[in-house]
C-alpha cells in the first residue's frame, strides 16, 4: 500500500533519496519527515508558480492576471484522456471567472464536481446520461481546491473511500505540513499521482483587477481584523505576487490598524518563504489602503458603464443579476474577460453609451437586411425580441441593451442626474454656504419614497464628511440632518435613529478624528485632488465626472519616486526610493470600479509611451499623468464596493 508519491510531488530527487532517474518513490503509510521536509519543495513551488521555464520578471511583465490563471488552469487539466474535475466553493467560482463549460468540455473534462461538506455534487458537462460507477474508476481526477480546513477534510473523505482510480491535486496556495500528512494518511489506496502546489488563489475579475471576495472583515471592532479574513486576504495578495513574479516594497495607510496587520502578516509571510519571493523583478510596491480613507469615492454616483451597472445593479464576481421585466431573474457573465463587446463599452460614459450600442446594432441589422428604426434604447430592445434570428448574431449585445434600459429607467425614474450633481459639486467644490439650501431641496424634491431618501442620504452624507467636523458649520450639519430626519420619520424609513446616530458620528466612524489628530489632510477635504488636479482622464470637463479619486494623489508620488508620508513601509523608508514600476493597490473594506477606471487609463497610457532606447524597458521616473513605459497598476480589494454596500458597512458599525 502507498501513499503520496514523492516523485510526482517533488523533483529533482537525489541520488540519498531515490534513483537518479527520477522515478517515483513510494513510502509506507505513515510518511516519513522527508515527505514533510524535502529541501527541493521551495524550487518545486517556485516552478510551479508559472508553468514552463523559469524566466526573469521582466519578460514576464506585460502578463495580467487572467493570463496567469489560465495558464495554470491549463496546466492542470492537460493530462490526457477523460477527466473529472473536482473544485471547492471557491475555486469553482475563481476558475469560473475565467474558463467556461465550453473550454472544459474541450479539454475532454467529461465531469465537474463541487467538494463540500456533504460530499460531491456531479455535474454532468460532456452529456446528459449518467456515468456508471465502473467508468468512473477509469476517469482521471483532476482536484483543485484551496488548502483550507474543511477542503482538506472533505479531500481525506475522498480519498479514504474513492470514486476514481486517479487523483492529480492541486492547491491554490501553501499547504501546511500537518495537511500534508493528513492525506497522505487518507490516501491509504496510493490513487494520488500529483501534488501540487500552485498559485492561483484571487478571483481574477479584470485584466489588472482582483478581489479575495471577503466582506466580513470585523467580528466586534472594526478596527481588528476577524482572522480568517486576514488570512484570506493575505493568501490573495501572496498569490498575486507569485503568480505574477514579483517582489515587492509593502507600504500601508498609516492611519489604519487593519492596513498594518496585513501588512506586517505579508512581511513575514514573504520572509518566511523567500525562496519563493526570490524573482528579479522591476521595482515593486504593494500599497494596502483603507477604504474609510477615501470614503467619498464609493459615495458618489456613477456615470461611465461598468462602474455605473455595479452602483444601481450590482455584479458579483462577475455575474449580473437582471430582472429586465421578466418573471424570473437572468443571470449575467458581465466582464471584458468574456465579452469582447464590453471591453470596447465598459468605460464609456453614460451620455455617449446609447450612440455606442445603437452604432453596433445597426452594424448587425445590416447584416439581416431589416430596416426598423432604432432611434433609441428601448427601440433597439422591441428589435431584438422580435427577431430571434438577430439575437444569433449578435452575442452579448442583447444583453447590454437590455441592461443599458433598466439603467435608463432607474436614471429617470429615481432623479440620478439631479442627486449627482450635487454630490459632485460637494466633492469637488468648496461652497458650503450655498450647499446646505442645495441639499435640503434636494431631500424635499426626492421625499416622496424610501428609495428617494436613501439616496440623498449619500448627499447629507458627503456634507457631514466635508463639513460636519467643522464649527462654523456644525449648525448647517444639525440642520441637515433634521431635515433629513423629518421627511424620513413621515416616509416610515426604517431604522431612522441609527442613521442619525451615524450622521451625528460619520467622522469618528470613517477615522476622519484619528487622521486629523496624526496631522494628515482627509482626502474628502483635499479639494485640490479631488477636482482636474490630474489632467488629460476621461470625463474630467463632465461634471458628473469631475471627481478623481484620492489614491491618485500617493500614486501619483509612488511612480515618480518621491515621499508620500501617508504610505508608509513596514520596514522603514528606503534610503533611496526608486520610482516603481508595478503598483498593487489591495483596499480593505473593498475597491471601487471608478478606481479601476483611473488604474485602467494609467496602463493604457504607459504601454502607448515610448522608451528612450528603442526595444528596451526604460524605468525613468513617470507620474499617473505620463506613466514611464513598462508601468503597471493593478487594483485589488478585500471585495468591490458600491455605495449601498459601504452605507451599510457604517451603519453596522452604529451597532458596535
Amino acid at each position: 500500500m502507498s501513499v503520496l508519491d514523492a516523485g510526482a510531488f517533488f523533483r529533482p530527487h537525489t541520488p540519498a533519496h531515490g534513483p537518479e532517474s527520477g522515478a517515483p518513490i513510494a513510502f509506507p503509510l505513515s510518511p516519513p519527515p522527508l515527505l514533510l521536509s524535502h529541501p527541493s519543495r521551495p524550487l518545486l513551488r517556485a516552478s510551479l508558480s508559472l508553468p514552463g521555464n523559469r524566466q526573469s520578471a521582466r519578460d514576464k511583465q506585460d502578463m495580467v492576471l487572467v493570463d496567469a490563471f489560465r495558464r495554470y488552469f491549463g496546466d492542470m487539466i492537460k493530462e490526457p484522456g477523460l477527466k473529472t474535475l473536482i473544485l471547492d466553493e471557491e475555486t469553482s467560482a475563481m476558475t469560473s471567472l475565467v474558463f467556461s463549460q465550453t473550454q472544459l468540455l474541450q479539454s475532454d473534462i467529461f465531469l465537474n464536481e463541487r467538494l463540500s461538506d456533504s460530499g460531491l455534487t456531479t455535474i454532468n458537462i460532456g452529456s446528459n446520461n449518467p456515468v456508471s460507477s465502473s467508468s468512473m474508476a477509469s476517469f482521471k481526477c483532476i482536484v483543485f481546491i484551496r488548502p483550507s480546513t474543511n477542503s482538506i477534510s472533505n479531500l481525506c473523505t475522498e480519498l479514504r473511500n474513492p470514486k476514481y482510480g486517479s487523483y492529480y491535486l492541486h492547491f491554490s496556495n501553501i499547504v501546511s505540513q500537518e495537511d500534508i500528512n493528513r492525506l497522505a494518511n487518507a490516501d491509504k489506496y496510493g490513487l494520488v499521482q500529483k501534488f501540487f502546489e500552485v498559485f492561483a488563489d484571487f478571483y481574477p475579475l479584470e485584466r489588472n483587477m482582483f478581489s479575495s471576495d471577503v466582506k466580513k472583515l470585523y467580528i466586534n471592532d472594526p478596527e481588528s481584523w476577524n482572522e480568517l479574513a486576514l488570512r484570506r486576504s493575505a493568501d490573495s495578495l501572496s498569490s498575486v505576487l507569485l503568480s505574477l513574479r514579483l517582489r515587492c516594497q509593502i507600504r500601508f495607510d498609516v492611519t489604519s490598524p487593519m492596513a498594518r496587520s496585513l501588512a506586517t502578516l505579508m512581511r513575514d509571510r514573504i520572509q518566511q518563504e523567500k525562496a519563493l519571493f526570490d524573482f528579479n523583478s522591476p521595482a515593486t510596491q504593494l500599497i494596502i489602503l483603507d477604504r474609510r480613507s477615501d470614503p467619498i469615492t464609493p459615495l458618489l454616483h456613477q456615470w461611465t458603464y461598468q462602474a455605473m451597472v455595479h452602483d444601481l445593479i450590482g455584479i458579483n464576481n462577475n455575474i449580473l443579476k437582471l430582472n429586465d421585466n421578466k418573471s424570473e431573474v437572468t443571470d449575467y457573465v458581465f466582464s471584458e474577460i468574456q465579452d469582447p463587446f464590453l471591453r470596447e463599452i465598459m468605460f464609456t460614459n453614460y451620455g455617449d453609451l446609447g450612440d455606442v450600442i445603437k452604432q453596433h446594432v445597426a452594424k448587425l441589422q445590416a447584416k439581416t437586411g431589416n430596416n426598423a428604426r432604432l432611434d433609441n434604447i428601448q427601440d433597439m430592445k422591441r428589435f431584438m425580441e422580435q427577431f430571434p434570428e438577430f439575437r444569433r448574431l449578435s452575442g452579448n449585445v442583447g444583453m447590454h441593451v437590455s441592461v443599458s434600459t433598466t439603467i435608463s429607467n432607474m436614471t429617470d425614474n429615481n432623479k440620478l442626474l439631479q442627486a449627482s450633481e450635487v454630490e459632485q459639486l460637494l466633492a469637488t467644490e468648496d461652497e458650503q454656504s450655498s450647499y446646505v439650501k442645495m441639499v435640503a431641496g434636494l431631500i424635499e424634491k426626492m421625499s416622496h419614497s424610501i428609495t428617494g431618501m436613501r439616496l440623498t442620504l449619500r448627499s447629507v452624507i458627503i456634507y457631514g464628511l466635508r463639513y460636519g467636523n467643522s464649527p462654523q458649520s456644525a449648525a448647517n450639519y444639525n440642520s441637515l440632518i433634521q431635515t433629513w430626519f423629518d421627511f424620513a420619520i413621515r416616509l416610515g424609513y426604517p431604522d431612522v435613529d441609527r442613521v442619525k446616530r451615524l450622521l451625528t458620528r460619520i467622522h469618528d466612524i470613517t477615522g476622519i478624528t484619528r487622521r486629523q489628530k496624526a496631522g494628515i489632510t482627509p482626502a474628502h477635504l483635499d479639494i485640490t485632488n479631488s477636482k482636474k488636479r490630474f489632467t488629460g482622464f476621461a470625463g474630467e470637463d463632465n461634471m458628473f465626472t469631475s471627481h478623481q479619486p484620492y489614491f491618485l494623489k500617493g500614486l501619483d508620488k509612488v511612480l515618480e519616486g518621491s515621499p508620500f508620508n501617508e504610505w508608509a513601509f513596514i520596514d522603514g523608508t528606503p534610503t533611496q526610493l526608486a520610482p516603481a514600476r508595478n503598483v498593487i493597490i489591495f483596499f480593505i473594506n473593498g475597491a471601487t470600479y471608478e478606481e479601476f477606471h483611473f488604474a485602467a487609463q494609467i496602463n493604457k497610457r504607459a504601454s502607448m509611451a515610448k522608451p528612450d532606447i528603442p526595444g528596451q524597458h526604460n524605468y525613468r521616473p513617470g507620474n499617473v499623468t505620463n506613466p514611464a513605459p513598462g508601468t503597471r497598476v493593478i487594483l485589488g480589494g478585500t471585495h468591490i464596493t458600491r455605495a449601498s454596500d459601504f452605507m451599510d458597512y457604517l451603519l453596522e458599525q452604529v451597532r458596535l
